[in-house]
């Protein structure tokens, strides 16, 4: 193996080359012996007991979804006035990827398409307004001013 030296002002840097030798080789595992061992018991045949079980269970789900009310974000965001809330489901949704209205905050906006000074005092829902605000879309005006009001007053 050959080395060089350089030196500059302050300090000597060693380089070195490197020989085929030097390189670490790759190693071929052998597969675990526990996935042979799980996927051995693996099992697709349902008991008797369970069989019965089936139904009883099917119509149990199947009640309570007759009885859940139709989950419509614009229903419940249109009766709470807790900033907090709105904003903490305006992000929810926006994270998980549904495209959520901005139009939801129009609420918390002054005649003069500012945000309500009074919401300065709310702290949770200021903190709330300022993580939704960071999945705003291009264009979202309402959005632009929630990060900007939320950002300068927390």
């Amino acid at each position: 193996m050959s080395e060089m030296e350089f030196d500059s002002k302050n300090s000597s840097i060693l380089i070195k080359r490197v020989d085929q030798d030097d390189v670490r080789r790759s190693i071929k595992y052998h597969p675990s012996v526990w996935g042979d061992y799980f996927l051995a018991y693996v099992s697709t045949e349902i008991s008797a007991t369970e069989e019965e079980e089936l139904p009883r269970q099917k119509e149990m789900v199947r009640k309570v979804l007759a009885q859940t009310p139709d989950h419509s974000y614009k229903k419940y965001s249109t009766k709470d006035d807790d900033l907090r809330t709105v904003a903490l489901s305006f992000r929810l949704l926006r994270q998980q990827g549904y495209p959520v209205s901005c139009d939801v905050f129009d609420k918390f906006i002054d005649s003069e398409r500012n945000f309500k000074a009074s919401l300065i005092k709310n702290i949770e829902g200021m903190l709330e307004l300022f993580e939704a605000a960071q999945f705003r879309i291009a264009g979202e005006e309402v959005l632009e001013k929630a990060l900007e009001f939320s950002s300068s007053n927390l």
